[in-house]
């Protein structure tokens, strides 16, 4: 079982090995969001909803507001009216001014509702322009920081792995990293725990696509599900031991986070994954699979014997597609946990 405190060990010593770096590729990840897709979604439709409703709760209470509106004129001599040859009964004067401003405030409802469609139309347009760029620009770019660190950890990470998301099989990596942020923003909406349960289901799927870009979909998450599959809450409080770290960055504005915390925390969630594929038999950094490549033989039939098959040395193409785990009681998984929608 992997140790907290070795994980954190390792990713320090890893990138202050390869210090600038390192700073520079987190704060591109600290730039678009770390994982944008479905905080970009949630936040700004968040932001608008909670923006109109407050400009029409205030339009109102301006509208039914008994001190800027009159509603008709008072017979009651007691309060001071006198009979008005040319008006009736009432003040004259005091009429014109409630009239007046009855008007002035209709005016103003209109406007403020003319301003918050516009700024509702508007927002929307940048929810767009950004969750564009989250899965055409973003998403990519994020897959290729989370393979730096990977190499970070063996081998001089270079700043060019940054592009590798746009460089191979840029459209599976767009389609499977659409779909984490889709599936993620999906259970966020049954309350705050299903998504917080499925984000970490997920974590390991960037970094299945930094090392095998022509993974499809359904193998991505089989196999993200398989290597957090009884390591979430360990996960868990392994991010929880850098909230000190977090406070302290608040308390300096940002500086120790830039330059210490942020590439310090994920170059360690980085030496997770490595952990997790050598207890789990991933195969090893670099392996890549070329596409259509099959590493495992096929399936016998039902009437045949079942035969042990070695472990697969790297991911496999194709509806085949099967994970072979170490010899552990922990982490059975059936195929039946193959597909991601039931």
């Amino acid at each position: 079982m992997w140790k907290i405190k070795q994980l954190k060990e390792r990713g320090k010593s890893c990138f202050q090995r390869n210090y600038w770096r390192a700073v520079l590729v987190a704060l591109v990840i600290s730039f678009i969001g770390g994982m944008p897709g479905s905080k970009a979604i949630k936040s700004t439709f968040v932001f608008a909803v909670e923006f109109c409703t407050n400009l029409a709760d205030e339009a109102h209470a301006r509208s039914f507001n008994d001190n800027d509106i009159d509603f008709g004129y008072d017979f009651d001599f007691e309060d001071g009216y006198n009979f008005n040859p040319y008006g009736g009964y009432g003040n004259h004067d005091q009429d014109i001014i409630s009239d007046f401003s009855s008007r002035l405030n209709g005016y103003a409802i209109g406007v403020i509702i003319a301003v918050a469609i516009l700024i509702f139309f508007l927002l929307m347009v940048v929810l767009i322009i950004r969750l564009l760029m989250d899965i055409f620009l973003f998403n990519p770019l994020y897959v290729g920081t989370q393979r730096f660190f990977i190499h970070n950890l063996s081998e001089q990470g270079m700043v060019g792995d940054m592009g590798f998301g746009f460089d191979r099989n840029y459209r599976n990596q767009v389609k499977v990293m659409f779909a984490r942020d889709l599936y993620t923003f999906a259970w966020s909406l049954l309350f705050l725990i299903p998504g917080i349960y499925k984000s970490y289901e997920y974590r390991m799927i960037p970094y299945l696509m930094a090392e095998y870009p022509n993974m499809t979909k359904d193998q991505a998450f089989y196999t993200s599900k398989f290597l957090m599959k009884g390591n979430k809450w360990h996960a868990f409080t392994m991010d929880l031991s850098f909230i000190g770290w977090w406070i302290l960055s608040a308390f300096t504005c940002g500086l120790v986070g830039l330059f210490y915390v942020n590439p310090y925390y994920i170059s360690t969630c980085a030496a997770l994954y490595e952990a997790l594929k050598m207890i789990k038999g991933i195969p090893a950094v670099n392996n890549e699979n070329p596409a259509g490549q099959q590493t495992v033989e096929p399936q016998t039939n039902q009437q045949t014997a079942p035969q042990p098959q070695p472990r697969p040395s790297q991911p496999v193409e194709g509806e085949g597609f099967v994970m072979h785990d170490v010899e552990s009681n922990e982490d059975n998984i059936s195929q039946g946990d193959y597909n991601e929608e039931n």
